[in-house]
C-alpha cells in the first residue's frame, strides 16, 4: 500500500521553504523534495522589484528530475535565463529578466517548479511582483525630466541612466550654485549603496557665503520594516539615509573679507516622533532631517493616520512643517496646510512640490524623491502657512507629466517653472 504525503506552497503568502512528497514502498525508501532559495523578499517566497527594476533570480534544490512552468495563467514580461527542466539532485540557479513595468499597475507572475519521473507529487510555488511605480515613487511609465526653467533665472539640470534613476544634478537659483553626481552598486545581500558625489555647493546666509566642494556621502537602499496604523509596513529597498564618506571642509566667506574654513560634516535621515515613550508610526508622521555642518533643515510630515505607507499606495499629508537652523543658531519655522490639486505627482520622474520655496530653498535629494516617504503623491494646489502662503497652478500634459507650474506668494510674485523632458 502506498501513501503520499504533500506540503504545498500557499498561493497567497508563498511561505514554504522545503516541499516534499514521502513514500512507504519496501526498502530502498526515498524522499522526495524541492526546496526553494529565491525568489525572496522578507518572509516571502515573491521576488518584489519596482517597475524600472529588471532582474531577479531563481534558485532552488531539486532531488529528482524538475520542471519548470507557469501558474495561473501566463507572464510575457518574465524571462528566464536558463533550462525550463532538468535533473535531479542538483542545485539550480539562474538569472530572472523583467521588462520594465509601464502599465500603471502592479503586476504579479506565479511559476511552479515540480518533480517529474516520479508517481509522487512535490512542487514548490513562488512569484515575481513588479510595482507600478520605480524605486523614487514615480510611475513607471513617467517621462523623464532633463530641465527645470524658472521665469527667475533658476535652472534645473538633470541626467538620468536607464533604469530612469538620477545620475547627474545642477542646480542655480539665487545665490545657490549646486553640482551633484549620483552613482549605484548593488550589493550580494540585496540591498544597494547610493553614492552622492557634491563637486560644488555654494550657499549663502545672512552677509556670508558658503562653499562646499569634493564632498562624498553615501547611503543605502535596504529592505525596512515599520510599524504602521493597523499593520507591519515591509517597504522593499527604501533609502534610509546618507553620511559623509571623510573629512569634508566649509569655506566662509563674509562681506567683510573675513575667511575662515571649518570641518563640516552633511547627513540626513528619516526619524520618527515620539509621544515620550514610544515613536509614533510613521502613518501619522515623519520627519526628514538635513545636516549640512551647523545648518539644519527639517522637514516634518503630518499624514494623521489616513493613508498607508505602502509601496505604490497615494497619500497626501494634511500638512507639512519646515523647520531651518542656521549657523548662528537661529531658527526659521512655517508650517503648511495643504490643498492639493487632481494631478497625480507621481506622472512627474521629480517631485514638483519641492519648488513651492523657490530652487534656493530646494534641497536636491528631496527634489529626486530620495526620502519618497515624504514625498506626496498629488500635485499641492495651495500651501498656507504662517509667515507665507503659495498657491500654484499647475498645467499637465496629455500623459500626467506636468508641463509648467505657476507659484505665486501671498504678495502676488509669481515664479513659473517649464520642464523640458
Amino acid at each position: 500500500m502506498k501513501t503520499t504525503k504533500t506540503i504545498k506552497t500557499l498561493t497567497g503568502a508563498l511561505t514554504a521553504a522545503v516541499l516534499l512528497a514521502a513514500c512507504d514502498k519496501a526498502e530502498p525508501s526515498k524522499s522526495y523534495f524541492i526546496q526553494l532559495q529565491k525568489p525572496r523578499t522578507g518572509d516571502s517566497y515573491m521576488g518584489v522589484k519596482y517597475a524600472n527594476e529588471t532582474e531577479d533570480s531563481l534558485a532552488f534544490y531539486s532531488s529528482g528530475s524538475w520542471a519548470l512552468s507557469a501558474y495561473m495563467g501566463t507572464s510575457p514580461w518574465v524571462q528566464f535565463n536558463g533550462p525550463t527542466s532538468g535533473k535531479g539532485e542538483q542545485f539550480v540557479k539562474m538569472g530572472v529578466t523583467l521588462e520594465p513595468n509601464t502599465t500603471g499597475k502592479m503586476r504579479e507572475a506565479y511559476y511552479r517548479v515540480s518533480l517529474t519521473g516520479t508517481d509522487e507529487e512535490a512542487y514548490a510555488t513562488f512569484a515575481y511582483q513588479q510595482l507600478a511605480t520605480r524605486l523614487d515613487g514615480t510611475m513607471g511609465g513617467a517621462p523623464l525630466v532633463k530641465q527645470i526653467e524658472g521665469s527667475d533665472g533658476s535652472l534645473i539640470n538633470i541626467a538620468w541612466d536607464e533604469m530612469s534613476r538620477p545620475t547627474h544634478i545642477t542646480m542655480k537659483g539665487g545665490q545657490k550654485d549646486l553640482e551633484m553626481g549620483i552613482s549605484y552598486a548593488e550589493q550580494s545581500n540585496g540591498t544597494m549603496t547610493v553614492t552622492f558625489n557634491t563637486l560644488k555647493n555654494v550657499f549663502a546666509y545672512s552677509d556670508t557665503t558658503y562653499t562646499v566642494n569634493d564632498l562624498t556621502m553615501r547611503g543605502q537602499m535596504e529592505d525596512s520594516r515599520f510599524n504602521g496604523i493597523k499593520n507591519v509596513i515591509l517597504i522593499p529597498r527604501l533609502f534610509t539615509g546618507f553620511e559623509n564618506t571623510g573629512e569634508a571642509t566649509m569655506h566662509k566667506q563674509a562681506l567683510s573679507g573675513k575667511s575662515e574654513y571649518a570641518s563640516v560634516k552633511h547627513e540626513g535621515a528619516y526619524a520618527a516622533f515620539s509621544d515620550g515613550l514610544y515613536n509614533i508610526s510613521l502613518e501619522n508622521a515623519l520627519m526628514v532631517n538635513m545636516v549640512m555642518g551647523r545648518f539644519i533643515t527639517t522637514y516634518g510630515v503630518y499624514y494623521n493616520g489616513k493613508y498607508q505607507l505602502y509601496a505604490d499606495e497615494a497619500h497626501k499629508a494634511d500638512s507639512i512643517a519646515v523647520v531651518r537652523t542656521f549657523s548662528n543658531g537661529s531658527r526659521q519655522y512655517e508650517k503648511y496646510d495643504l490643498e492639493y490639486s487632481n494631478i497625480d505627482a507621481r506622472g512627474t520622474s521629480v517631485d514638483v512640490n519641492q519648488l513651492i520655496e523657490g530652487v534656493e530653498q530646494c534641497d536636491p535629494l528631496m527634489l529626486l524623491s530620495f526620502f519618497k516617504l515624504a514625498r506626496q503623491t498629488s500635485v499641492i494646489k495651495k500651501a498656507t502657512g504662517r509667515y507665507n502662503t503659495y498657491t500654484v497652478d499647475a498645467k499637465a500634459r496629455q500623459d500626467g507629466a506636468v508641463e509648467s507650474m505657476t507659484v505665486t506668494d501671498k504678495n502676488g510674485k509669481s515664479v513659473v517653472y517649464t520642464m523640458k523632458y
